[in-house]
């Protein structure tokens, strides 16, 4: 999977747990390596204290919730150049 290209006209990003050794690029979550988890076009990268789980790791809940709001103001701002 992590050889296929992605799209370059859907944006992403990625939130990787590190288990909080700060040894990036060879950390892990503990399942996965950072290396495989690391995206080269990602908008944004956020690298959180956690294990695999950094959905549920206070942290990455913020950047979720970060990156939701940033795509409902560039939709916002979208629609309302399209509207004018």
């Amino acid at each position: 999977m992590n050889t296929l290209p992605i799209a370059d006209h859907i944006p992403y990003h990625s939130i990787i747990g590190d288990r909080g050794r700060g040894d990036t690029p060879n950390s892990s979550d503990g399942v996965v390596p950072y290396w495989s988890l690391h995206l080269a076009g990602a908008e944004s990268e956020r690298i959180v204290p956690s294990d695999h789980g950094s959905h549920q790791n206070k942290e990455g809940m913020e950047e979720a919730d970060r990156i939701l709001r940033l795509n409902l103001r560039e939709r916002h701002v979208t629609a309302s150049v399209v509207q004018d």
